[in-house]
């Protein structure tokens, strides 16, 4: 009974996570993030960390920035985020 509220917070973070992932990437990328469904199996696929490198390369080339901007901007936020 324990694992209980951990489950639900889960599952409640995982569909505000898909409501949040579809508005953004919606007209990026409709392969992925078309609709709910879509959506939700790709936020798994990240998660799990399958194929992700294929979604983060696919998206970037849409949005016409390299992986090293992306890549420089990441780092910038994680050190200061950890200072």
């Amino acid at each position: 009974m324990k694992y209980w509220k951990f489950n639900r917070y889960f599952l409640y973070s995982l569909v505000i996570f898909l409501a949040i992932g579809e508005g953004v990437f919606a007209e990026e990328d409709p392969k992925h993030f078309g609709n709910f469904w879509t959506t939700g199996f790709t936020l798994i696929q990240l998660l799990t960390l399958d194929d992700w490198y294929e979604l983060f390369t696919g998206i970037t080339d849409k949005l016409g920035m390299s992986n090293f901007g992306v890549f420089a901007s990441l780092l910038k936020n994680v050190k200061t985020e950890s200072w």
